[in-house]
């Protein structure tokens, strides 16, 4: 963003908030990732004061509720710093190398803080190695992905609100059930300020719904299941970084309905560079 743009933004936003440019160079606030985390934090609080009171005690789902929620501050917390200091690396492929210069940059350690969301999430859950193995890198890759589709108004919100009200339909697990319901109310609530480039998610928001996608997925504990969402995973994120997702939605009709609805009509279809990391 050039220094006029982002000065220009400043004036009517909290100094606290980032500035980014949205897909047709216009700076948008990124307010959405941390107005969903502050609502998250709220209702993981408020329900755990309400099984104090009740039980007295904590349980064991209480403790996976406090690691979900440990993992979406990490995750959160490295997307709100990149969002604050987003430098011209873009890509998985573009930090690997930086990486391995020596040099730490933001996706840098967005990859690490999702890495070890991942891990901080599965230690208390009682599941197979198998599981665990296989859901850490789901966690961080579902991270990721939700990242790469946050390159147009709404898109993200979009596909997260389906697949999150699906798991939570199917998920045993209380906690999820808990941290999912609560996702998707505050996606709903943001979808349009998203929709109208009225503010964004940031990577902070877009990292932070795809991880409450990945503790879904691993929360199912199918071994074949989080097998086949990690090449699902991984196959995205390929065609992110090479034919790119916007070229491939814009190539089918369906998607492309959906892709579009709500947005705006005067929105100028150009390309920004994928969110990746």
């Amino acid at each position: 963003m050039s220094d006029a743009d982002r000065s220009g933004a400043a004036r009517s936003t909290p100094a606290w908030i980032p500035v980014a440019l949205n897909h047709s160079g216009r700076p948008v606030p990124a307010l959405l990732g941390p107005a969903i985390m502050a609502f998250l934090v709220l209702v993981v609080l408020v329900a755990e004061v309400v099984r104090l009171a009740t039980r007295g005690h904590l349980s064991t789902v209480d403790e996976r509720l406090l690691a979900d929620l440990g993992g979406l501050l990490l995750v959160f917390g490295a997307g709100f710093y990149d969002d604050h200091g987003r430098g011209p690396h873009r890509g998985l492929r573009g930090h690997l190398r930086e990486l391995a210069r020596g040099r730490i940059t933001p996706g840098t350690i967005k990859l690490i803080a999702a890495v070890a969301a991942g891990a901080l999430i599965a230690a208390p859950s009682g599941q197979a190695v198998r599981s665990v193995v296989l859901g850490v890198p789901v966690m961080a890759g579902s991270a990721n992905l939700w990242n790469l589709l946050d390159v147009r108004p709404g898109r993200a919100i979009k596909y997260f609100i389906p697949a999150a009200a699906l798991l939570a339909i199917l998920g045993p697990s209380l906690d999820f059930e808990l941290v999912g319901v609560a996702a998707l109310v505050a996606a709903v609530a943001v979808l349009w300020p998203d929709l109208g480039e009225v503010a964004m998610l940031g990577d902070s928001g877009s990292n932070l719904l795809g991880l409450v996608v990945g503790i879904g997925l691993f929360r199912l504990g199918s071994i074949v299941g989080l097998a086949l969402a990690l090449g699902a995973i991984l196959v995205l994120q390929v065609l992110a970084e090479t034919v790119t997702l916007s070229r491939i939605i814009e190539a089918a009709p369906p998607l492309r309905w959906f892709d579009r609805l709500g947005r705006q009509k005067n929105e100028r279809e150009t390309e920004r560079p994928p969110a990746s990391l």
